[in-house]
């Protein structure tokens, strides 16, 4: 008797090694009742596992689709934890070698170490591309997580073009209004 609960007991420790699906056991008694019990926590556990992997892909898909960058930084010293594509072609990032970067490194722009290690949420910095001199780059922090800020890069160079034309426009009318 004490020979077969040892192999049971193997049989079991065995299936939760290897991490196979363990078969239900027709049978009453100890050993059937925790092989049952088992074979419900796995299944249970891959149906978690299923339905997460497809929330995950879901979350990557939409920052894939975002027209805006986003970067995950690390607070303390704002190293590059994760970024889209939308990043990798607004900043000129590289995956992987841009990982565990401090952007700053990766990106020498004007005020843009200040401005990360203000912290402030609420303002806004706007820079030239590195990739692009031309290209006007609008920053915002977001705080993602205690210890993470999310990085929200927006291409405003159209936005900027537009509202120089408007102050040209009003500038002109008001000069031919005072002539």
């Amino acid at each position: 008797v004490a020979a077969r609960g040892y192999w049971r007991l193997l049989r079991i420790l065995r299936f939760l090694d290897w991490r196979q699906q363990l078969r239900t056991v027709h049978g009453q008694g100890l050993w059937a009742a925790l092989d049952t019990l088992v074979h419900r926590r796995q299944t249970e556990t891959r149906a978690r596992t299923r339905r997460l992997v497809g929330i995950l892909r879901a979350y990557r898909q939409a920052a894939t689709a975002m027209p805006d960058g986003a970067l995950v930084l690390d607070r303390r010293d704002a190293r590059v934890v994760w970024f889209n594509k939308s990043a990798r072609r607004l900043l000129g990032l590289q995956y992987p070698q841009s990982l565990d970067r401090v952007l700053t490194q990766a990106w020498p722009a004007p005020r843009l170490a200040e401005w990360l290690h203000e912290g402030n949420p609420e303002t806004t910095l706007e820079v030239p591309s590195p990739v692009a001199e031309a290209q006007l780059l609008s920053l915002r922090l977001l705080k993602y997580s205690p210890d993470q800020w999310l990085l929200v890069v927006r291409d405003v160079t159209q936005l900027a073009r537009l509202e120089q034309v408007r102050r040209d426009f009003v500038a002109n009318v008001s000069h031919e209004l005072r002539t």
